[in-house]
């Protein structure tokens, strides 16, 4: 009776001791993989809320690097980590073909957008228009600075009214559309060029006119796989995230443009 006792004791204490070792087997306590996405400040709000949706389908972890496309590109070219690069302007993304950074046969065009505008929200602001930003209560415009895509556009479009050179002692610059947007939501200027995306994001400003789309060169935002990619398979899932009917949902929700109204050159 008591041999029966000491291997019934045995058998409890060794399957005890395998059961923790069943369950870190189980795939519970695995790292998920790893994409690294270099995208356009102006995309970070859609980006956010697409990243959290294919984390979920995907079991992955999404490292977002937001900043200005032509910073973004310089930081690829000095060999910063991503998987996937995706730009204000199909300038950059031509750059890094040229230099074998890209991937081109990955590269989609996914999004459009447009330029506004902008001014303080009320009761701070009042009313005005292109047409009004030579008026003296007007004392400073904010733009992106030289080489950002949205100064680029914006240029564009001041340029095409005939105002660039007449207001050039107006401009103060930001690194990228979201600084922009932050000189006029905190009154540092009174008016702001920036994509209509931005100025949805942000309550403390509203738009004064939308520029007419011949007043510019087409906004589309380009998507690649970085060449050194650690993820190239998971990092094409995510473009054709992008193109699902559910990444265009996202953002159209958002205020980007599908990209058969804005193709590119």
């Amino acid at each position: 009776m008591a041999s029966v006792v000491n291997r019934y004791v045995i058998f409890v204490i060794v399957l005890a001791a395998t059961v923790p070792n069943i369950t870190c087997n189980s795939g519970a306590g695995k790292e998920r993989p790893e994409l690294v996405i270099a995208a356009a400040i102006s995309l970070k709000d859609v980006f956010v809320d697409l990243g959290r949706e294919f984390e979920s389908l995907h079991n992955v972890k999404i490292i977002f690097n937001f900043a200005g496309s032509n910073s973004l590109q310089r930081q690829l070219e000095n060999g910063a980590p991503a998987d996937l690069f995706a730009s204000a302007s199909v300038a950059e993304l031509d750059a890094l073909v040229g230099q074998q950074l890209i991937l081109p046969e990955t590269r989609r065009t996914f999004a459009g957008n447009s330029v506004v505008l902008i001014g303080r929200a009320p009761p701070d602001g009042g009313d005005f228009g292109f047409d009004d930003l030579a008026d003296q209560r007007i004392s400073h415009i904010a733009l992106g600075s030289g080489g950002v895509p949205v100064r680029i556009y914006c240029e564009e479009v001041l340029r095409e009214l005939g105002l660039w050179n007449r207001l050039s002692g107006k401009y103060v610059f930001g690194n990228n559309a979201r600084q922009v947007l932050q000189y006029v939501a905190s009154g540092e200027a009174e008016a702001g060029l920036v994509y209509s995306t931005d100025a949805q994001s942000s309550p403390d400003v509203r738009v004064m006119q939308k520029a007419d789309l011949s007043w510019h060169r087409p906004i589309v935002y380009p998507v690649a796989v970085v060449s050194d990619s650690h993820s190239p398979e998971l990092s094409k899932d995510f473009i054709d995230f992008l193109l699902s009917a559910s990444g265009r949902k996202t953002l159209l929700g958002h205020g980007f443009a599908l990209p058969s109204e804005y193709r590119g050159p």
